[in-house]
């Protein structure tokens, strides 16, 4: 028990410091290269089997600033019907232009889940403001707004970053 208790603390403590240490690294998101420390989200997760209670344990970390309004919502799930696309793209700089980019059909059924998303005072936010990190009620967890920018080549290969132009997704996804 105080091995497993251990090895729990161990791992809290090697997230942390990742944490506090990512703080100072170059973040690079879309075309945009941000100066040391000010991009360089980092997130982290601890699924059930590390914790003593049994519990998720997920996180991030936003370098850009302390002062971005976060909002918790619930999105509940959802029924869609054969042929509903999910439909991502730009808004013009009033927002009153939509050009769509890339299209997902939808499942059957969506799963009910939580977010964390910026307000749309923040940033130049469209309507909807992304989210940033959430789980489902299946407990995956995820961040996506956390991207790799030096990474070893075999996981680039893995993973290779596409401009959203040329297909790919962009944060807002």
């Amino acid at each position: 028990m105080k091995r497993n208790k251990f090895l729990r603390l161990s791992v809290c403590f090697i997230l942390a410091l990742s944490l506090i240490i990512s703080m100072g690294v170059v973040g690079v998101s879309g075309d945009t290269e941000w100066a040391e420390g000010e991009g360089a989200c980092t997130a982290f997760y601890m699924g059930k089997d590390t914790t003593e209670n049994g519990s998720y344990i997920w996180g991030r970390s936003e370098d850009i600033s302390a002062s971005y309004t976060k909002l918790f919502q619930v999105h509940e799930a959802e029924g869609h019907a054969p042929g509903d696309m999910y439909v991502s793209g730009d808004w013009d700089a009033s927002f009153t232009t939509f050009t769509p980019m890339f299209t997902w059909p939808y499942p059957e059924r969506t799963l009910r889940y939580i977010l964390c998303s910026d307000s749309i005072y923040n940033e130049r936010q469209g309507p909807e403001p992304y989210a940033e990190v959430g789980m489902n009620e299946k407990g995956v967890c995820l961040s996506s707004t956390v991207s790799l920018s030096r990474c070893k080549s075999q996981i680039s290969a893995l993973d290779p970053r596409v401009s959203r132009y040329n297909g790919g997704l962009a944060e807002t996804d």
